[in-house]
């Protein structure tokens, strides 16, 4: 089966992951956590097991710090949402991120084929640019693929 560009989701509902979802590997860092780091090895997509660390010394939700850095597979580019939207989200709206998470996974990132025309991007598209098929393909797709090559993202 060969990985189309895609979205990169964290949720707190197994029943929120899809059949075709493939594991990723990277780390999954959380510095309010007792693990700060959590290695995926890319076989599973989890569950993974975070705790508050007993050093914190507030009450505060930890899910606003997690953070992913994938290790895409070949041929792929990982670009993570900046700001994080765990973050962003929390600082908007306030209260348990958690919460959220178990009614609604949360798009964290993308991957795209090519790492040529991605390196020189200074963030992800937005919400927006990705309604717009043209968009996203005059800024995402490889050299020489035109808009059939997405037409699974509509």
């Amino acid at each position: 089966m060969e990985l189309q560009p895609g979205v990169v989701c964290i949720c707190a509902n197994s029943d929120q992951i899809p059949d075709e979802a493939c594991p990723l590997a990277g780390t999954l860092r959380c510095d309010g956590a007792e693990e700060t780091e959590i290695r995926m090895d890319g076989r599973s997509t989890g569950p993974v097991l975070l705790r508050p660390s007993r050093s914190r010394t507030t009450s505060c939700c930890i899910i606003p710090d997690i953070s992913f850095d994938a290790q895409p597979p070949q041929e792929y580019t990982y670009i993570p949402k900046d700001p994080s939207p765990l973050e962003e989200r929390h600082r908007e709206l306030g209260g348990c991120e958690l919460q959220r998470l178990m009614h609604c996974p949360t798009v964290i990132g993308f991957l795209h084929r090519g790492a040529s025309n991605l390196g020189m991007l200074a963030s992800p598209p937005s919400p927006s640019q990705l309604a717009s098929s043209e968009m996203y393909v005059d800024r995402f797709s490889p050299a020489g693929a035109g808009p059939d090559h997405y037409q699974n993202l509509h």
